[in-house]
């Protein structure tokens, strides 16, 4: 899949979670965009640093407490960019919390489909 094609199905993600998720506030499609993209970029990084440093603990639990710190790391990346994003407003850490499983869950169907 294309970077490109892969990024367009982020956004468009990240307009349909919003619109599921009660606490989140997502009004334009450019902040849509830089919420895809640092989600995105970061998650690539703060991935892989974290799961070098749960790898142990990850083996135990058979890959569960990474997928769980995964969401935890995404929810504050989330937090942290209602504060720096106009357009982006989140009301409460779970909301955030749900809008990343959400998000996931919602990439995972678009990219099933496209």
């Amino acid at each position: 899949m294309s970077l490109i094609w892969s990024f367009v199905i982020s956004v468009v993600a990240a307009l349909i979670a919003g619109r599921l998720i009660a606490g989140i506030q997502i009004k334009s499609i450019t902040a849509a965009a830089v919420v895809a993209l640092v989600l995105s970029v970061a998650g690539t990084f703060l991935s892989k640093l974290l799961m070098f440093f749960l790898a142990p603990l990850n083996w135990i639990t058979l890959g569960i407490l990474g997928l769980v710190a995964g969401v935890v790391v995404n929810a504050i990346l989330v937090m942290m960019m209602d504060k720096k994003v106009k357009g982006f407003e989140v009301d409460s850490f779970s909301s955030s919390l749900f809008y990343c499983v959400v998000l996931a869950l919602v990439q995972m169907v678009l990219r099933w489909i496209f």
